[in-house]
Formats: C-alpha cells, structure tokens, sequence
C-alpha cells in the first residue's frame, strides 16, 4: 500500500505539468509564467525519476548532495524566474529589501546551525550544507513569489499563482523538516516525506483552476 502511495505522488508532478500544459495552450497570456514552471516540475520529476532508478540499480546510494540535485536546484530557479516572469510590473523598493532581509535571516540561520555541530565533517558536513542550498534557495524563491502573485492582474492566473504559492511554501516547510533532521530532528525526515506530496497537491489545484478558466 505504501509502494502505492509513493508511486502516485511521483507521477503527481507529471500531472501537473500536463494541466499545465493544457492551461498554457487554452490561455496564451499565462504563458509567461506558466511555461517555466511546468518546466520546472517536469525537471523534478526528471530528478526523482533518476534518483528512484540509481537507487534500485545501483549497490550504493547516492551521497548526500550529487549530480542529481542539479535537477531539483534548477527546479527551483526555474519557479523562481516564472514568479520573476508573471507579471511586467517592476517589484518595487520595499518589495526587493523584503526579499534581501529574509534571504539574510536564511544565511545567518545555516551559518549559526553549522557552528552548532560538532566538527561536521566528511558526508556530515555535505549533507548540512546540501540542506543548506535548498533552504536558502528556497527562501528566495518563496519570497519573490509571495511579493509577485498579489499583483497580477489577470484574476485566473493570480488564482493559479496563490495556490502555487502555497505549494511553494509547503514545499519550502518539507525542506526545512528535512534540513532540520540533520542536525538530530529525526522526525523532520518523516514529515518531509509527508509534505512533499502535498505541494504537488496544491499545485495541481492551481493548475486545474488556471485550466478551467473561470473563477468560483
């Protein structure tokens, strides 16, 4: 049962970039936003698709950042220019400064938990620090999309762009748990595991209203 649960939350993204899809040929004036994010979850699924195969061909796991976190760090640069994309209005000052904060709260945070560790050496060391990338990556992207969506005009797309956004901050709550369950939170791991799929979930949410094309 809980082979087929995991099964479905891979194909999740998938589906969302199929809605997606559907939604950018039905409405040409989302396409700016909504291409690069398909392509983005279809990167991750890509990058799961890998890791899984490895895992299952394989004799050893991967370690704890590798080649294959290219493909989730181009995930999240990929939303993060789709939320940069989804409107032509310039963010402003305020905005920017906002972003900047919180990404230096994110820098201070991963530098103080390393000094935290005792002598975190070897495969300790790379699996902080891999955390660390998807935290603050994750930050930027959270932030620009949480100043950009409440200014979109088109009311389809800034309702799409909200629940994208709540996959996104979903998302970045996973990366945290898991982040967290390297410095001795053992059950970050199992939380992540939990909301990773339920991002997906919000996501295609967005994605099936954006394709739907009205709003209520």
């Amino acid at each position: 049962m809980i082979d087929i649960l995991m099964a479905s939350a891979m194909l999740l993204p998938l589906l969302i970039v199929t809605v997606f899809w559907y939604a950018a040929r039905k409405r040409p004036g989302s396409r700016r936003f909504v291409i690069p994010l398909a392509a983005g979850w279809a990167v991750g699924f890509i990058g799961s698709l890998v890791w899984g195969v490895h895992d299952m061909v394989a004799s050893d796991s991967l370690p704890p950042l590798s080649w294959v976190d290219g493909f989730f760090i181009l995930r999240d640069l990929l939303h993060l220019f789709a939320f940069l994309r989804i409107t032509s209005a310039p963010m402003s000052r305020r905005r920017i400064v906002a972003v900047c904060g919180a990404l230096l709260v994110a820098v201070v945070a991963v530098l103080v938990g390393y000094t935290g560790l005792e002598r975190a050496e070897g495969t300790a060391a790379l699996a902080y620090w891999g955390g660390a990338i998807y935290l603050v990556l994750g930050t930027a992207v959270l932030g620009v999309a949480l100043m950009r969506w409440p200014v979109v005009k088109d009311p389809m797309v800034r309702r799409a762009a909200r629940w994208v956004t709540a996959a996104l901050l979903i998302y970045f709550a996973a990366n945290v748990a898991q982040f967290l369950s390297l410095v001795g939170n053992q059950a970050g791991s199992t939380l992540a595991l939990l909301l990773w799929p339920l991002s997906d979930l919000a996501a295609l949410v967005g994605a099936i209203s954006l394709a739907r094309g009205r709003l209520g």
